[in-house]
Order: C-alpha cells, then structure tokens, then sequence
C-alpha cells in the first residue's frame, strides 16, 4: 500500500481517510522499509502549501491511536498540550494549576530530541519522575490528580519510524499527531497548534479521537497556545459545535507583552520560569501561564469562562496550591 500512496502523493493528490490510516498501520507494524518511510513522510508535508489534510490527519492518528498502550482510569480527565514553539511551554504550569483545583489531568509528551515538545525534560528537571507505566499513571491520578505519560512508553510502535524523523530534520505529520494521541483517552482537552490552518480541522480529528468538549488554539505571534504579545485564533468545540474566535490578551485584562519576553530558548530556561510562576513572580510568562490555564479550566468546567479561570489561576498560584500539589507530586511519583 505504501508504495502507491507516495506514487499518489508525489502526483499531488490527497490520500482517503481508509488510505492513511492503511498506511500508518503498515508503517507502525514494521512492514515498510526506512527509504519508503522517509519518502511517505516527505511526500505527504510536501505536496501542498498546507500540507497534511484532514482525512489524512484522521486516518493516521485512528491508526497510531489503535496501537497506543492505554491507561486505564476512572475519570473523565483532562490534557492540555501544545506541538512545540519558541514560546514558554505554558501547559507545564498550566497542568499543575488544573490539578490543584481539582481536575484530573492526564499529561504526556516526549523528551527533547524526540520530540519538539520537551515537557518530559522540564518535568524530570522539576523532580516529578517522568516514567510512569500504566498502573503508577493511574495510582497517580486518584492520588494527586495528575500524571505523566512519557510516549515513548506508550507509543512503542513508532520506534522504527523514529530515526527516519529525527535525520529528516524538518515537520512532518508525526508533529501533528503525537501531541494528539494520549493514552488516557481524554474527555476534554486544550491543543495548541502553530499553524493556523489546522485550528478547525484538528479539532475535528479530536473529536473522532473521542473528545468529547475543547480548544484548538494558535497564537498569531507563532505561539502553540494563548500569546500576550498578539492576538490569538482559537477553536472552541464541544460534540458538533463548533465555533472560531479571535481574541487578544487585553480582552480578559492581561496586558501586552513584547514577544521576546515569552520566548524560552531552552529547557533549563523553561524550568526556571516554571519554578518563578509557581513561586508566584509576576510577569510576561507568568500572565500567558494564567491564560492557558484558564482555558483548561474552561473546558474541564471549573470555570464559566476564560475570564473566571483567570481569576481562578491567579487565585490558586499566589496561594500557594499549585506550589503545594508539585511538592506532593514530585514526592508520590518518585515512590
């Protein structure tokens, strides 16, 4: 099948829904070689100026998510993620926030080098370990609230496809999909994307995936989330309802910030502004976290709306909660 799937898209045209997902699955299950892998990956960024449709977004995370270890809970949890940018990677304060106000919150990712995402890196660095087989992510979530599922633990079924990636060197699906695909099956989450085009479309393939109410959000500055330095695209959705919006910082009362203050240019700068936020230090980072934990909180229904879950996450880190559940978290997962 992958032989005339690249023919198809080296011609320019789209494959179906059945034809990715067919394909996906031979590349996961080890039936295809490295050089067919590597030219299906290429081929399927490459043939159009937006790149990846929605059926093929759909039919090859219907397959990768076929193939993902589960992790078996009884909640309806909630994932708040983003693909990767230059800015500060908020949902690792974001993630915290939700869990001290009580959600349940299923995270996962990969470390640096693996993915572009490198929350696994920031975790570890902030004490909470990261390799969290399926019975200590659910032990985790009725005890704290909050897990941490590490992919490549889950997703062993892209290990053969990951060297291609990694000497690729540029975007290719897997980009789109890892971030989508986790293995506790969430009822709600926030997905920030850094391609506006893939707003609407993704938040269909969430639903698909079994989501049930969510946000697909892309900052206009570049951002994979809410952004204070410009303003944002976002899609909320819940079952067929479907709506977009535009909306800027000023709108919930956080000022503008210059985009050079909410860059993060490496994971021990990340971690440092994750420790300050969580301290409690005010800031251009510090502002964007209390966005993108608001809209966590919205979808999950602790708060009405972005303006409430503001409030809420200010609330829950100048009290020191969120500082109080990382402690009892680093110190549970570590046992």
């Amino acid at each position: 099948m992958i032989r005339e799937a690249i023919i198809k898209l080296v011609n320019k045209h789209d494959l179906t829904y059945d034809e990715a997902f067919a394909v996906m699955t031979e590349i996961l299950k080890g039936k295809t070689t490295p050089t067919q892998n590597a030219a299906f990956l290429a081929a399927l960024t490459t043939k159009n100026t937006c790149s990846e449709t929605e059926a093929e977004i759909a039919g090859c995370a219907a397959a990768l998510s076929s193939m993902t270890a589960k992790v078996d809970h009884a909640y309806r949890v909630t994932d708040i993620v983003g693909m990767g940018s230059e800015s500060f990677d908020t949902s690792i304060v974001s993630s915290l926030v939700l869990a001290a106000a009580g959600a349940k919150v299923a995270k996962h990712g990969n470390r640096s080098g693996v993915s572009r995402n490198c929350e696994a890196d920031c975790f570890e660095a902030l004490g909470v370990k990261v390799e969290q087989p399926p019975e200590k992510a659910s032990g985790l979530l009725d005890s704290i609230g909050t897990c941490f599922m590490l992919d490549s633990l889950y997703n062993t079924s892209t290990e053969n496809v990951v060297p291609v990636i990694k000497e690729l060197g540029f975007r290719t699906v897997f980009d789109i999909l890892d971030p989508m695909i986790n293995p506790a099956g969430p009822t709600y989450t926030v997905l920030g994307v850094n391609s506006e085009h893939l707003v609407l479309p993704l938040a269909h393939v969430l639903i698909a995936l079994g989501v049930k109410k969510g946000m697909v959000v892309y900052g206009q500055d570049g951002t994979d989330g809410f952004t204070c330095s410009s303003p944002t695209t976002f899609c909320d959705f819940e079952g067929d309802d479907y709506s977009v919006y535009t909306t800027t910082p000023e709108e919930f009362g956080i000022p503008r910030h210059r985009r050079e203050d909410l860059l993060s240019d490496s994971v021990e700068d990340t971690v440092r502004s994750a420790q300050a936020i969580i301290a409690g230090s005010r800031g251009p980072k510090y502002d964007m976290a209390l966005i993108g934990s608001a809209a966590g909180l919205t979808v999950c229904g602790k708060a009405s709306d972005l303006r409430d879950g503001i409030e809420l996450a200010d609330k829950l880190l100048s009290d020191g909660k969120v500082s109080e559940l990382l402690d009892r978290y680093k110190a549970e997962s570590n046992r």
